[in-house]
């Protein structure tokens, strides 16, 4: 288990993700800052947010009932909204136990985020990437086991899947560019707002 460590409000993410990177890394061709990623990562939204959409479609055609409403589709997500904090925590667990791991809010974003810098094989970094998306994940296969006339509990439920899901928009983003920028063995490191990969 890494050293996780709660650090309130980030000004400045250089100042917990700064490390020893190696001279040789190379940096991977992404957005310079928290914005820009959210901007650029906006695409990414559309599968998981289709996804949703599908299943609140498809489970409504087989059982030919109502399966949810708005009311308690917005009480679901922010119960989703409010569990920011856990996905970032299932960020950090992946970390090794030698790593830092800082949690807090950047305001200016309007998220939360687990900040470190420390170099870890590429299936952990994308493992660590894509985790918080199980809450998202779960809520949903919930969503498909319950019966259909638990119209609340359904829609509570489902609001949380669309939280679980289109949240780590950017995470996939991420992903997608180590996937696509980086050779199968390597590791990547976060530094500062920018990432790198080396062997």
């Amino acid at each position: 288990m890494p050293r996780i460590k709660w650090v309130g409000i980030i000004r400045d993410i250089d100042i917990y993700q700064t490390g020893v990177l190696p001279k040789h890394a190379i940096q991977l061709r992404m957005p310079r800052d928290l914005n820009g990623m959210l901007t650029t990562a906006l695409p990414f939204v559309l599968p998981p947010a289709l996804l949703c959409c599908g299943s609140v479609f498809l489970k409504t055609l087989l059982v030919h009932h109502r399966q949810i409403r708005p009311l308690w589709i917005a009480a679901g997500a922010v119960i989703g909204l409010l569990l920011m904090f856990l996905h970032e925590l299932l960020h950090a667990v992946v970390y090794p136990k030698d790593a830092y791991v800082y949690i807090g809010i950047v305001p200016e974003s309007f998220a939360a985020a687990a900040l470190a810098s420390h170099p870890m094989k590429r299936k952990r970094f994308l493992l660590m990437t894509l985790l918080p998306s199980v809450l998202g994940i779960v809520p949903l296969v919930l969503f498909w086991l319950l019966p259909k006339d638990t119209i609340m509990l359904n829609s509570i439920v489902f609001g949380i899947a669309v939280m679980g899901l289109v949240m780590p928009y950017p995470d996939y983003y991420t992903a997608y560019q180590v996937l696509r920028q980086t050779p199968k063995e390597c590791f990547v490191q976060y530094e500062k707002d920018d990432v790198y990969y080396f062997e």
